[in-house]
């Protein structure tokens, strides 16, 4: 009897340990929400906390003190609203965080703090693809099968406007019309795609079935927390590409509904490279 008795005590506060132990996790994910929220740039946002005496983080940053100021850095593109909650009884008023004109590097995690509690509010600022550029560079001018390579573009080939790429010699951009360009079979040609702002990240892909070297096929991180992608790709000309236009695809997936996860491809295409093949 003694030890029976000793193992309904045992049991009891085991069971009294496990209820206390799910009340303070409860209450702990109630102090400590995250609502993750996605908006176009240039749009703007409203972020809702239900706290009292609450100061705004975007750590490390401070941008509101518990006295609803607003530093002066942030009051250009910041304000703060205050109303009740529409209750008689809570007494809570809601906090109001406005920002306007958004832009990409306002992305991040977005803090209402009081004592004992958080709401966080994870914030993307999303970069809708707009653009593709393609550009082309003339990299053997034989009419051999055999590799005679030159880091010097054919100023025949286009009219040209160049930029500076990371690990890349030359990048040289079509006119904004897009244009017929001359080559002999079995010259070689560097294409270059670039998308240089988007977020979330682009895709670029050659869309035909055709043999092609790729180079590069990277994203690189801007400044702003946009991202820019590459791809690099070389083409040996044969004559079956006579009078054939070619483009590069760019894709982003958008995500239009987090709690539904729904999704949305949007896909565009570059300038077009029309070839005309001389054949021997």
């Amino acid at each position: 009897m003694y030890t029976i008795k000793h193992l309904k005590r045992l049991i009891f506060f085991l069971i009294l340990f496990i209820q206390i132990n799910m009340i303070v996790t409860d209450n702990q994910e109630d102090n400590n929400r995250l609502e993750t929220i996605y908006r176009s740039e240039y749009s703007h946002v409203s972020l809702t906390c239900d706290l009292n005496d609450v100061a705004w983080w975007k750590r490390p940053n401070l941008l509101a003190t518990r006295y609803g100021i607003i530093l002066a850095k942030y009051r250009s593109k910041m304000n703060l609203n205050r109303l009740d909650d529409g209750t008689m009884t809570s007494g809570i008023q809601l906090n109001i965080l406005n920002i306007r004109h958004l832009q990409s590097n306002d992305s991040g995690i977005y803090e209402c703090e009081t004592l004992g509690a958080i709401r966080q509010f994870n914030l993307t600022v999303t970069v809708r693809l707009a653009t593709v550029e393609l550009g082309v560079q003339l990299l053997s001018s034989y009419d051999s099968p055999i590799s005679h390579t030159s880091n010097q573009t054919d100023k025949n080939l286009l009219h040209q406007s160049s930029s500076s790429l990371p690990n890349h010699t030359l990048f040289n951009s079509l006119s904004s019309n897009n244009d017929h360009i001359r080559l002999r079979e079995n010259q070689l040609i560097r294409i270059t795609c670039v998308v240089t702002r988007s977020l979330p990240t682009a895709y670029l892909h050659f869309p035909y079935d055709i043999e092609y070297r790729i180079e590069k096929n990277s994203t690189i991180l801007n400044d702003d927390k946009t991202y820019r992608t590459i791809l690099v790709l070389v083409l040996r000309i044969n004559r079956s590409f006579h009078k054939r236009i070619f483009q590069c695809e760019a894709t982003q997936t958008e995500l239009i509904n987090h709690e539904n996860q729904q999704q949305h491809h949007h896909r565009i295409y570059s300038n077009k490279l029309w070839l005309d093949v001389l054949c021997k």
